[in-house]
């Protein structure tokens, strides 16, 4: 049997706090983004929204739980949400503002997967028994 180091719990905790902050600021971006920010209203800013921010709901409970099967791949589908970004920011660079807005989601995008990956990593070595 292995003992868990302090050291080794601060790191999974700290991956998590990163992780479950990053995934609220991005959820709540989106969802200003898509309903206040963007000129398109009812049905259009629905259809337009739901397949960035339904796959982030669902991940949400398993997220805040610490299942390493969601941190997985929400690794993976992150990337989406990324490229999502890239393109708004991209798309809107005539207006400084919203760009600036626009480029928030790849960061928070980066911040989410780093915070993933290092919770992923600091469970695999608590899991892990050291020689």
């Amino acid at each position: 049997m292995t003992s868990n180091t302090p050291e080794q719990i601060n790191r999974i905790r700290l991956a998590w706090k990163i992780t479950t902050v990053s995934y609220m600021c991005l959820l709540g971006m989106l969802l200003v983004w898509h309903f206040r920010i963007l000129p398109v209203t009812g049905v259009t800013a629905l259809a337009m929204s739901a397949p960035l921010i339904l796959p982030l709901l669902v991940a949400g409970p398993g997220l805040f739980r610490g299942k390493t099967y969601t941190y997985k791949w929400m690794s993976l589908l992150i990337w989406i949400v990324f490229a999502h970004g890239c393109m708004e920011a991209w798309t809107h660079r005539e207006y400084p503002t919203l760009a600036a807005v626009a480029a928030l989601e790849p960061i928070l995008s980066v911040t989410l997967f780093i915070g993933l990956v290092k919770f992923l990593k600091a469970q695999t070595a608590v899991a892990t028994p050291s020689a």
